[in-house]
């Protein structure tokens, strides 16, 4: 099978799409604590799995996010859109740096999907997303976000929740470490 040849319009057109499509995303699927900091820590130990030489290059990052990572998940600090966006900016940079594009869009297919549901619900519906705390678990009563996806059926603690999207986003990427 062949790649295609964009020419000056990979620098103009699919880079700043790859950029865009993996902050946004990683954006998007946050809000409960270790979340926003596990996933992405996920996605950048299996691009560096891949990456050969270029691995020493996330060295330094994926130290940092790791611990931030740990306070995180313990709700210690909040990383908010500002750390989603620099994760996502340093995981997307490095795909493109290392030429691991393609795991990089396998590795990130929960935030794809999540990304999807969020923005085809406000777009054809004009409804949000959201998740209700009862003081011990999430609960959710419609399916447009992955969040509310896996607490519409069965209510969860946060814990639960992020153990299970983390799960999602750990087989998404060893599907793409094993794919190539």
């Amino acid at each position: 099978m062949g790649s295609i040849q964009f020419g000056d319009y990979y620098y103009f057109l699919v880079i700043p799409l790859i950029v865009t499509v993996t902050t946004n995303t990683i954006n998007q699927l946050g809000g409960l604590n270790g979340l926003e900091t596990i996933c992405p820590a996920i996605v950048l130990v299996g691009l560096m799995s891949i990456s050969g030489e270029n691995a020493i290059l996330l060295y330094v990052p994926l130290i940092v996010w790791l611990i931030l990572a740990f306070l995180n998940f313990r709700g210690k600090i909040f990383v908010g859109n500002s750390g989603s966006f620099a994760v996502g900016m340093t995981i997307a940079a490095f795909a493109i740096i290392s030429d691991v594009k393609s795991a990089l869009i396998i590795s990130i297919l929960p935030y794809i999907f999540n990304s999807s549901l969020i923005l085809l619900t406000f777009f054809l519906f004009r409804k949000k997303a959201n998740v209700y705390f009862d003081g011990k678990k999430l609960s959710s009563d419609h399916r447009r976000s992955l969040i509310t996806l896996i607490t519409y059926y069965r209510p969860m603690t946060e814990r639960q929740t992020v153990l299970i999207i983390s799960l999602l986003v750990a087989f998404s990427t060893l599907v793409a470490v094993f794919a190539l």
